[in-house]
């Protein structure tokens, strides 16, 4: 295994081609780092302009390298990003540069080489949501904390297990007051900077023989389904794909990008969700996640919000009121009362803290008096407006009462951040999770205005 550090670059030389011509290889510089994730440039020369060069093709499904340190390797989803070639009356000379998707140590396959048999990942923020207190962090328990079965008979275990070794200083993270740390302080001492195993959760999925492909595809929904549990993007820091009893690390290009320092123990006070709310149904809600998914305009958007901060203008407020709508009116067949029932289901009854504080962000920027039924009618016709707001004029009288809100990218901003952790609560409903009050509370929180909400 190799272990990436994102501040660092680092390069393996080797020869490169494609599957289907093993005979023709070129040299190149494969390039793991944080800039340019995973990229790899290669150099040679080719007799004839009918002789076969990678530059031939702006995309290549896969390429096969043999590199020093790693060996074996195949480079998945390869996508030209420039190059030159200086062309003599002899020979032609080449340098093209590929972005690289993704990375198999250790192993030549084809896309569609039915030979894995499971995968296993750990990525950022997973050891936070399965320990529910610091104390616990360094605690060995190899027990599956999730243990199910899905379609097709994969299974799919949560569990530690160990990722190197970091020294015991750390631990001072970890508690909080004089005594605990004045121990742990002592202990280092005593045991001359000893070394302390880090337990760390991994997702442990095996099935039958499959495509890297489909694995890779199965890690991406639950790496986006706990990319709502932990309200950030997830990508997996260590991968690897098995294969009978052996395994190959897996890497993907933005895992680089994003890979964070996991020595550091920062427990998040009350997840919106953490292992107790999934533990003994993960099954039932991966299933309903999968369903979820299919709706594509809830996809999207959650791509767009979580992984590429698209931020909270007037065309993300437009995208997030269809979705709204699109979301109820399939849900109940009512498309008239789409607004209305979507707030009903999901802020009533007002006596629950997170509908309470979400109701009062609401009333503060659309009136204070209002109804749920009037705020329903108010983010419907706000949208109306912003659509519309190049026709209207200056006198129309729904520009007159809404015009100071769309105008206002404060009020616009407020409410794609109320919105959308109410589309959230209303997709942890779907999942069938149920929060506690810290938890309803921690959601809250995920709104970027509303640091103050006491936990």
């Amino acid at each position: 295994m190799i272990d990436l550090d994102k501040n660092k670059e680092i390069c393996y030389l080797g020869k490169f081609w494609a599957p289907n011509m093993p005979d023709r290889k070129f040299s190149g510089t494969l390039t793991f780092s944080k800039e340019s994730q995973i990229s790899l440039k290669i150099t040679g020369y080719i007799e004839t302009a009918d002789d076969f060069a990678p530059s031939s093709s702006c995309e290549v499904k896969q390429l096969y390298g043999s590199v020093e340190e790693i060996g074996k390797v195949t480079l998945l989803d390869c996508l030209s990003n420039g190059g030159r070639t200086n062309l003599r009356q002899s020979e032609s000379h080449f340098i093209k540069h590929y972005m690289v998707s993704y990375a198999i140590l250790g192993i030549h396959c084809l896309k569609d080489d039915t030979i894995f048999t499971g995968i296993s990942f750990h990525f950022g923020g997973l050891n936070n949501f399965c320990v529910l207190h610091p104390n616990e962090y360094f605690i060995a328990d190899n027990t599956p904390q999730i243990d199910c079965t899905i379609d097709d008979n994969i299974v799919i275990k949560l569990q530690q297990g160990l990722k190197d070794a970091f020294d015991l200083s750390m631990a001072m993270f970890a508690y909080g007051n004089k005594y605990e740390t004045k121990l742990v302080e002592e202990l280092r001492q005593k045991t001359e900077n000893m070394m302390l195993s880090k337990p760390y959760y991994f997702f442990h999925i095996k099935g039958n023989s499959q495509t890297a492909g489909n694995y890779i595809h199965l890690q991406y929904d639950i790496e986006k389904l706990f990319s709502i549990f932990l309200f950030k993007k997830i990508y997996s820091l260590y991968s690897f794909l098995k294969a009978g009893n052996k395994e190959y690390q897996l890497i993907n290009a933005f895992s680089l990008k994003e890979k964070t320092d996991e020595n550091k123990i920062l427990p998040m006070a009350y997840l919106p969700v953490c292992l107790n709310n999934v533990r003994d149904k993960f099954s039932e809600i991966l299933k309903n996640w999968k369903e979820i998914l299919q709706f594509d305009l809830i996809n999207s958007f959650i791509t767009d919000k979580l992984y590429h901060n698209s931020g909270a203008g007037l065309q993300q407020y437009s995208i997030l009121i269809a979705l709204i709508g699109a979301w109820q009116s399939k849900k109940d067949g009512d498309y008239k009362n789409r607004y209305k029932n979507f707030l009903a289901e999901n802020l009533l009854p007002e006596d629950d803290v997170f509908n309470e504080e979400i109701t009062i962000k609401l009333r503060q920027i659309l009136g204070d008096s209002k109804t749920l039924d009037e705020i329903a009618e108010d983010i419907g016709e706000i949208r109306n407006t912003i659509l519309h707001i190049d026709q209207l004029s200056p006198t129309c009288q729904k520009l007159k009462k809404y015009g100071h809100i769309v105008k206002n990218e404060i009020h616009i901003a407020n409410l794609c951040e109320i919105l959308f952790i109410i589309v959230i609560k209303a997709i942890y409903r779907k999942l069938g999770i149920e929060q506690s009050e810290d938890q309803k509370r921690g959601s809250l929180r995920q709104c970027l205005n509303w640091s103050s909400v006491p936990l």
